[in-house]
């Protein structure tokens, strides 16, 4: 079999403490299924997919054994080979000794999670194992510690009504939230933190196109923020990035496709009632960056304009970047302003408000 290097789809399960309210929309359930076309998924809840990399493809014999087709974070990976599953948060209570209690019926439409996952090299069905209850539970039990959502909260709190004030008091300013996730200032502006690298796999430069410097890992993962009055300067990778967003105000990427010299402006947040995206791929070797949507207004008539500046404190967005095969500093490449503008003229004004001056 041949895989796909990655694939990428939303997933929708039943769950509680992620209903969105009070950003610009209240969807049902129903209708951001119909919305972003969702079907049923084989391990419960719904999905669609929503790119495939084919831009490069993996055999199995470039891959481990377990390829071969017989077999609360705002981000969170799963390790290959484990059983792995979700349950609403809120649907039940899950006490230290692991005792687990079933909580009263809710409204599927009101009470559910949107999350995206990210898999490399790419999910094929013939992989895809499910579980047996009564092998599971005849194999010897090991205890882990079991974190509610991004804070815990007991069942006493939840039934007082406790939880809404406390997640108020999650951190939400840039600072608080950059010293949480330990961000450090990016090359290309904003700040980030590596969270995840797939060394289990390691791919060399013999098994890659010309444009890969070096050997690296199959996949990556990091935290993005960029707050009001930053931006994510013009630069190039070999590989597709796929942001997700995660909290605060919506952002805007910018791509140049140098083949045919045509600019893309998409805008990622989580107001999927106004066309914006939760989750976009960034394809390889095109030119590409980000700005706070909310710094900037954008017209036919009057091309771009710099809106009053705002506290970045109050104001940024957070995100989350995948990039497979594995993002590497050798193959990364800042765009020049005076190159870009002299090759695409008809852009020179997005192109000045996300590059640096030469």
């Amino acid at each position: 079999m041949v895989y796909p290097l990655r694939q990428l789809c939303l997933v929708w399960i039943v769950l509680s403490f992620c209903h969105a309210n009070g950003h610009g929309f209240r969807l049902k359930a129903s209708e951001i299924m119909a919305k972003l076309d969702l079907k049923p998924n084989p391990e419960g809840g719904f999905y669609a997919e929503t790119f495939r990399d084919t831009s490069i493809s993996l055999s199995t014999s470039q891959l481990p054994p377990r390829y071969i087709g017989e077999n609360q974070q705002v981000q969170y990976t799963v390790p290959p080979d484990v059983w792995f599953g979700a349950f609403p948060t809120r649907d039940y209570d899950i006490s230290k000794d692991n005792a687990v209690v079933k909580n009263a019926a809710r409204d599927a439409e009101k009470h559910f999670s949107l999350v995206g996952t990210t898999v490399a090299p790419a999910f094929e069905f013939e992989d895809f194992v499910l579980a047996k209850r009564s092998e599971l539970i005849s194999q010897p039990a090991k205890t882990m510690p079991i974190a509610i959502g991004p804070f815990r909260a007991t069942p006493d709190e939840r039934r007082a009504g406790k939880l809404r004030k406390r997640h108020q008091k999650m951190v939400r300013t840039a600072s608080a939230v950059a010293a949480k996730l330990n961000l450090k200032p990016h090359p290309e502006g904003g700040f980030f933190s590596e969270t995840f690298r797939d060394t289990s796999i390691t791919l060399s430069t013999s098994q890659l196109p010309p444009e890969y410097k070096v050997d690296r890992a199959i996949s990556t993962a990091i935290y993005f923020l960029l707050p009001s009055g930053s931006v994510s300067r013009l630069h190039r990778i070999p590989s597709a990035e796929t942001w997700h967003f995660y909290l605060g105000e919506p952002l805007t990427v910018l791509e140049i496709d140098e083949k045919d010299g045509s600019a893309k402006l998409t805008c990622i947040g989580q107001d999927i009632g106004e066309n914006q995206q939760l989750q976009y791929t960034v394809p390889p070797n095109v030119w590409f960056g980000a700005f706070p949507t909310k710094d900037y207004t954008i017209s036919k008539e009057n091309g771009v304009v710099k809106n009053a500046a705002r506290d970045g404190e109050e104001h940024f967005s957070l995100v989350g970047c995948t990039v497979a095969p594995a993002f590497q500093f050798e193959d990364f490449v800042l765009a020049k302003r005076s190159e870009l503008v002299a090759r695409f003229p008809a852009h020179e004004s997005l192109i000045s408000i996300i590059t640096f001056a030469d």
